[in-house]
């Protein structure tokens, strides 16, 4: 047997990722947000998710709150998409 013959899809799989954590230095992106609400965001997980879904183009342009935000990833349980339709009502 040939080398490529041993690979299948378990053995070519990369490592996971480890989850993003929201770090004192990107806190930038929340420069006009309540802090508050950033480490609330941390402490339920949804950091990563909340600096992801804040960055949305149209998300930006519908000028969502953050404390809307943070409540529409509450509801979708982190997952950014269908937030990003509750808060822009797609």
């Amino acid at each position: 047997m040939t080398e490529a013959a041993h690979h299948n899809e378990f053995t070519d799989r990369r490592p996971a990722k480890k989850p993003q954590t929201l770090k004192a230095v990107d806190l930038y992106v929340f420069a006009d947000a309540d802090r508050d609400l950033v480490q609330e965001a941390s402490r339920l997980g949804l950091e990563s998710a909340l600096q992801n879904l804040c960055q949305r183009q149209d998300v930006l342009d519908a000028n969502v709150t953050l404390s809307s935000q943070l409540e529409a990833l509450r509801q979708t349980n982190g997952l950014v998409n269908p937030a990003r339709r509750i808060l822009l009502e797609l």
